[in-house]
């Protein structure tokens, strides 16, 4: 009798195992589904809409000329690493957006200076050459601003901070007209989030 429960439990327990291979035999065959983590959520950053911002600023500009300025805005502000909303709102206290602007001439500066970055030429003539840059063209939307940010660039390389930056561009010693650049700037950036 022994023997017999013996025998259907090896019986049993074979069965078993071979009903547990048989399964695990399928499951091998079956294609392995790895569950992959879920990645993280893709954070879009909002672009700002630069023409908008510009019109706002100046409302009478035409919006085609606004679209050329966001488009060199845009362009220039990427090449030098600056936010495209600090470049608008130098132009604004420089020029107010007029294309022609003409700075009178000082006791720092004979010619004036030019264009929506006002960009004086008689201090910058190497950066004029090397994007061969003559005469009247620099009161060419993208070439003023090309101008302007490469300045820029430069002046913060050598004072490591905006401030000084915006100190040696607008080459005035009024602590007002920079922190007016520094306020515009800083309210644009919080009405945009």
């Amino acid at each position: 009798m022994k023997n017999r429960w013996l025998t259907i439990v090896l019986i049993g327990v074979s069965l078993l195992l071979v009903q547990q291979g048989i399964i695990l035999a399928i499951k091998a065959s079956l294609p392995q589904q790895q569950i992959q983590p879920k990645p993280p959520p893709i954070v879009q950053i909002k672009k700002p809409d630069l023409i908008k911002i510009i019109q706002s600023k100046q409302p009478k500009l035409d919006p085609a000329t606004a679209k050329e300025i966001a488009t060199a805005v845009e362009k220039y502000s990427k090449r030098y690493t600056f936010p495209p909303e600090l470049i608008i709102c130098i132009i604004e206290r420089e020029s107010s957006f007029r294309l022609r602007a003409l700075s009178n001439p000082t006791k720092n500066s004979q010619a004036g200076c030019m264009g929506l970055m006002q960009i004086n030429p008689l201090a910058h003539p190497k950066k004029l050459k090397k994007l061969n840059i003559k005469g009247s063209q620099i009161y060419h939307i993208d070439n003023n601003i090309h101008v302007g940010t490469m300045i820029l660039r430069e002046y913060y390389d050598k004072t490591k901070t905006i401030s000084g930056a915006l100190k040696k561009y607008l080459g005035a010693n009024s602590r007002s007209y920079m922190l007016a650049i520094l306020s515009n700037f800083t309210d644009l950036m919080i009405k945009q989030k």
